[in-house]
């Protein structure tokens, strides 16, 4: 996941998107529109059976071309365990990143938004891209994205699996301050968000009140709800892989105490 660091990004409405104009080709460059990109997204989730019921942007407010870096989600009718399916988009007409896309969940209760690190490439802006090219591979990604949403699911869902004691959620933070997952200034915002998940959870019959994995991510994301999206992808794919190094030690140490035990 590529982020766009040293450039002002910021939230805007789709208009805004839409209205940033193609460049002119080159014998090896082809870059292919926002418009173009937002449109044969469209026919592709359509022809899935699915369609969208909201849709967030950022794009670039810096740099010599203003608008030329977008990225996009969008939250798709499609519901499982309490989350809408999500999917990001990334798109840019300066030669700084090949358009891609990737799988997310969108948790209900809170609005937190959980994407994927792993984007699943269209293909760079060369000479043998045009709009047609861009409809198919669509077509195609979308498909794989539907995949990767199911897998993201029962990802997130095996988060609450993972109890955390006191020692383990102060290493948790820790790490995630190191990982820029949390911004040091706002620790105390973390705090309360955690507080906020903890409460919710106490009515969840899977979690029953404790301490977890996924009252710790959920937390991390709540955070993210008014950062640009440039942001928040990044600080995901950073969160995912912290959330797995977890995950894969609490796999171990249940596959020791069963050897253990035998």
């Amino acid at each position: 996941m590529t982020l766009i660091s040293g450039t002002k990004t910021a939230r805007v409405e789709e208009a805004a998107v839409l209205s940033v104009p193609e460049p002119k080709w080159t014998d090896t460059w082809h870059p292919v529109g926002h418009r173009t990109v937002i449109r044969a997204l469209e026919i592709a989730v359509k022809k899935t059976g699915l369609d969208t019921v909201s849709r967030q942007y950022s794009m670039n407010t810096g740099g010599k071309t203003p608008g030329s870096k977008m990225f996009g989600v969008w939250m798709l009718d499609q519901r499982t365990n309490g989350s809408s399916w999500s999917i990001g988009f990334r798109q840019s007409i300066d030669r700084s990143m090949a358009l891609g896309i990737c799988a997310g969940v969108t948790v209900m209760v809170c609005d937190n938004m959980v994407m994927s690190g792993e984007f699943i490439e269209f293909r760079k802006h060369t000479s043998g891209l045009n709009a047609d090219a861009v409809f198919k591979l669509a077509a195609v990604a979308v498909d794989q994205v539907i995949i990767k949403i199911m897998e993201l699911d029962a990802w997130h869902q095996s988060l609450k699996q993972v109890v955390v004691d006191d020692g383990a959620y102060k290493s948790l933070v820790y790490d995630g301050m190191v990982s820029g997952v949390i911004q040091p200034r706002r620790f105390n915002e973390f705090q309360e968000a955690h507080a906020r998940e903890m409460e919710l959870s106490s009515s969840d019959i899977d979690q029953q009140g404790a301490m977890t994995l996924y009252t710790y991510h959920g937390a991390a994301t709540r955070l993210m709800r008014s950062e640009a999206l440039f942001r928040v992808s990044s600080r995901n794919a950073a969160l995912e892989q912290l959330m797995n190094g977890r995950v894969n030690a609490w796999r171990q140490d249940d596959r020791e105490e069963v050897i253990d035990n035998d």
